[in-house]
């Protein structure tokens, strides 16, 4: 680990929102630099990270049986 302040955030935001770039954003306005180090997309739309499967369970036949349509 590098030895420069982090903050953790969570963030809602509207479709379209390019999210790494928050990061870049309050680094910019702080007057320093900042990257985004890990993503993790909690939901979108009406699904979240609990609706998604496990790398074990892609199979074409678990992946059949979850197709959702809107």
């Amino acid at each position: 680990d590098a030895p420069y302040p982090k903050i953790d955030l969570c963030l809602s935001c509207s479709t379209g929102t390019y999210a790494r770039s928050i990061g870049y954003d309050l680094g910019k306005k702080l007057q320093t630099s900042a990257t985004t180090i890990n993503l993790i997309r909690t939901k979108i739309g009406h699904y979240t990270l609990s609706d998604a499967l496990q790398i074990n369970e892609l199979t074409p036949e678990h992946i059949s049986q979850n197709i959702h349509t809107t």
